[in-house]
């Protein structure tokens, strides 16, 4: 199982139950204009990461979080990048202690492939009834605290936690 770290420090998942991560974007300056003839096109300056993590049973101990804190996230929901082509540009921001996962698609299903990286770059290998390709990679960010909630459940003993992250 991947651990969820914090500036690198590791949380003991075998205290924590549950624990989830979501993501979505955050674009900014993002302008939508329609043209002439009704089409739609939208700009964004930038793009970053929000995540959410949470999870319940003993909340991450000493963590320290608060609002506006900055911390290298360690994340432990992959993110999937998808393509004909078998040639794939990676994040840098990665974990470098999780590999990266290649897949071909096969009739509807994704079977693990071989491939070869070097840097960024990642070439998965041919499967010629592949219809197309998927690398998986573990996020690293540098991410700012923008919430922190926590509950406790004095009947059960048990701890409910959320954090809320943006990329810095």
């Amino acid at each position: 199982m991947i651990s969820l770290k914090f500036d690198g420090i590791g949380v003991p998942l075998d205290t924590l139950h549950d624990i989830q991560q979501n993501y979505a974007n955050v674009d900014g300056g993002m302008k939508s204009v329609r043209t002439l003839n009704g089409r739609l096109s939208v700009t964004s300056l930038w793009k970053k990461l929000k995540t959410t993590i949470s999870g319940n049973g003993w909340r991450p101990s000493d963590s320290g979080m608060y609002r506006g804190r900055q911390v290298v996230l360690s994340c432990i929901q992959p993110r999937a990048i998808d393509s004909l082509a078998r040639t794939f540009e990676i994040p840098l921001a990665r974990r470098m202690d999780e590999g990266i996962k290649a897949f071909a698609q096969v009739n509807g299903e994704y079977l693990p492939i071989g491939f070869s990286q070097s840097g960024q770059s990642v070439l998965v290998d041919e499967n010629i009834a592949a219809t197309s390709y998927r690398v998986m990679y573990w996020p690293e960010l540098l991410v700012c605290v923008m919430d922190v909630s926590e509950a406790f459940n004095h009947a059960s003993g048990d701890y409910s936690w959320q954090l809320t992250l943006e990329e810095v």
